[in-house]
């Protein structure tokens, strides 16, 4: 029973970090976007918006869309504030959400870290490995000093070691 206990402790020291950060960066996320919601019904400088033209087809396929007044648009969150229309052209009048996309950003790169896909941490894990792997020593050392075919010398001495440190073997034997 203590080692269940203890097992669930270890993986909450572990997982806990990371999931209370994604909670706060969550948290963060949506005050921005409340933030951003006040800001907009208050009336934005019409020198802060941004205005993006795409084709009709074009809007569809480039843009991602988080809901029917936000985008994503070349790795850049944006507000939409207004849209029109003029034949097959599309226009926004967009707020750039730089404080939104900077969080996403932190949360995906919080996730690709804790599932192991970050390609320079799995090169720096798989050193490790390796240097771990290079301390057990498995194999026969045999060292000879003399040289058997030397004329001078008529005897020789050879020092074989075995070690005695073996990877460890499968899992713990059973007590009684």
């Amino acid at each position: 029973m203590r080692n269940k206990i203890a097992g669930i402790f270890l993986l909450l020291c572990l997982w806990l970090p990371v999931v209370v950060t994604m909670l706060w960066l969550l948290y963060q996320k949506e005050l921005i976007r409340d933030e951003v919601k006040q800001q907009i019904a208050s009336g934005l400088n019409k020198e802060m918006l941004i205005t993006l033209k795409f084709q009709a087809e074009e809007s569809y396929q480039l843009l991602k869309w988080e809901h029917s007044r936000e985008f994503k648009y070349n790795n850049q969150k944006y507000d939409v504030v207004n849209s029109e229309n003029r034949g097959d052209s599309v226009f926004f009048l967009c707020w750039k959400d730089e404080k939104e996309t900077g969080i996403e950003n932190r949360i995906e790169e919080l996730l690709i870290k804790a599932m192991g896909k970050d390609p320079v941490s799995r090169e720096k894990q798989q050193k490790l490995t390796k240097f771990y792997q290079s301390l057990f020593c498995s194999g026969k050392f045999e060292w000879k000093p003399f040289d058997r075919n030397s004329e001078i010398l008529t005897y020789s001495v050879t020092i074989t070691y075995y070690s005695d440190i073996s990877p460890p073997p499968g899992p713990p034997p059973k007590s009684v």
